[in-house]
């Protein structure tokens, strides 16, 4: 396959590539890593994809991908695009990781049909006859409650969405607040953070994004770790007992050097 890339059509950073040549034995290990995790994946793909299991596989394979493409935009010096594919690989993480974790809510077949209708409904078109009969059929199919698609009444009276129009709205039997806080608290607190850090990078709105992007260790090594952590994560929670036993030595390897890392930045400023 790579005969077939024109090296010389992609753009690049050049500067930021070269830099990254002092960091390769930490993309070695990363791109191994990622090699693990995706045959473990693979390990677990069902016949069907449409039902529970399915749908948590197709979750897992996205993450996969997403990691290989905040690799290659790592090693082509593009770091804006890598914390951008960093920020949709926490948000699947954390939505794989409520899906496992409410089996019995089913709640697949909810944003299997939240989905559907969020990919038909777009921004000034109209939806057909054709896929509004066929969300009917979803509806039916998957026995989705009738609670899930009516408008609500807030106390006051005033008119709320029905759940199916909210953000998130799938997670509606375990959930209060439909925005990403909301599915984190449902999870992992701390992984709103992260989110909101990598969300300025996803906007691009921060000023300190168009003022120029840092080459630092710092920023490099927080790269390298929000990928790590995200596959790291994906792995314990879907396909650990599939993955090759290097899993282990790889990601003590990582750690190592993370941990040595972080070591030597608090003596450094601490002295």
């Amino acid at each position: 396959m790579k005969q077939w890339i024109n090296a010389n059509a992609l753009f690049c950073d050049d500067f930021k590539a070269v830099i990254l040549c002092e960091y390769s034995y930490e993309m070695k290990l990363l791109k191994r890593l990622i090699e693990i995790t995706e045959a473990g994946i693979d390990m677990k793909k069902p016949k069907d994809t449409w039902n529970h299991d399915g749908i948590c596989y197709l979750f897992a394979k996205s993450i996969a991908d997403y990691a290989k493409m905040a690799y290659d935009n790592f090693l082509l010096g593009h770091f804006s695009a890598t914390n951008m594919i960093n920020r949709v690989i926490i948000e699947n993480n954390i939505c794989l990781d409520i899906l496992l974790n409410y089996r019995q809510e089913e709640l697949w077949k909810y944003y299997l049909v939240y989905s559907f209708k969020k990919t038909i409904s777009l921004p000034g078109e109209e939806v057909s006859e054709k896929q509004k009969d066929s969300l009917e059929q979803m509806y039916i199919q998957y026995e989705i409650d009738s609670e899930f698609l009516k408008k609500r009444r807030s106390p006051s009276g005033k008119s709320k969405p029905a759940f199916i129009d909210c953000p998130y709205g799938w997670t509606y039997k375990i959930n209060e607040q439909f925005n990403f806080e909301g599915l984190c608290k449902l999870v992992d607190k701390s992984e709103y953070k992260d989110f909101r850090m990598m969300s300025d990078y996803s906007h691009g709105t921060a000023i300190h994004l168009k003022l120029g992007e840092s080459t630092s260790m710092d920023h490099i090594m927080n790269m390298i770790s929000c990928i790590y952590i995200g596959l790291y994560r994906l792995v314990r929670m879907y396909c650990l007992d599939y993955v090759d036993p290097e899993f282990d030595d790889v990601t003590e390897k990582i750690e190592n050097i993370l941990y040595d890392y972080i070591h030597e930045s608090e003596r450094i400023y601490t002295d």
